[in-house]
């Protein structure tokens, strides 16, 4: 392992401690990267809402310019591990000095997301398309144990990706869930169960049969 990619492991292991970003932020400039370490230090006083209101305005403006210049060649290392090329994607949002939520198919996060959530602390995804087995197979791998919000609007959970989410030991950090519902299998246990262990409610949908055609016709 080198010494950048032990200094990033650090990162993805304490992904809400600010410390190991600092400390990357001053090996990067010792290195002559001083545009990233300093993105990373203004995103990180941004997030910590000190400063005055001037002082706001300036690093907002910093952080603009600084993605402005440098932002896809910062993204570019994870585009090649996730083997897209550009417009692939839906997107990618930077925290705190690293690209942290993701807009990716499930199909890419089950081939690639233990090699992504290893280059950078992945803390968010919205996971479209995704199917209720895709679902399933995402919340048992390891990799997953970094996802604090995962966002599937267009998935409806089956009786089985359901039991897989609850009884994944890989949820500890998730905190926020959104997805399009259970299907007609889950049950209230399942529903209450969802609920006491993420705080959320899901909805069972049940899906609409289409009317019977009628064998009569008015004339």
């Amino acid at each position: 392992m080198t010494e950048r990619e032990a200094l990033l492991a650090a990162i993805v292991r304490e992904p809400e401690d600010d410390l190991p970003r600092l400390i990357y932020a001053d090996w990067l400039e010792e290195r002559g990267e001083t545009a990233y370490a300093a993105f990373i230090r203004v995103q990180l006083r941004l997030t910590r809402g000190s400063g005055s209101l001037a002082e706001r305005r300036s690093w907002e403006r910093q952080q603009r310019e600084l993605l402005l210049r440098h932002e896809e060649e910062w993204v570019q290392p994870l585009r090649e591990v996730l083997n897209l090329p550009a417009g692939v994607w839906g997107g990618w949002v930077f925290r705190r000095g690293f690209a942290e939520y993701f807009h990716l198919p499930a199909a890419v996060l089950q081939r690639y997301g233990a090699a992504l959530a290893a280059r950078t602390p992945l803390r968010s995804l919205y996971v479209h398309p995704c199917s209720a087995p895709e679902f399933a197979e995402l919340v048992r791998q390891p990799w997953f144990g970094q996802i604090a919000e995962v966002y599937a609007p267009q998935t409806l959970l089956h009786l089985p990706a359901v039991i897989a989410l609850l009884d994944s030991p890989y949820t500890q950090r998730l905190r926020h869930l959104g997805v399009g519902g259970a299907s007609g299998d889950v049950d209230d246990y399942w529903l209450h169960a969802c609920r006491e262990r993420f705080g959320v409610q899901l909805h069972r949908v049940i899906p609409q049969l289409p009317p019977a055609r009628s064998r009569f016709y008015a004339a």
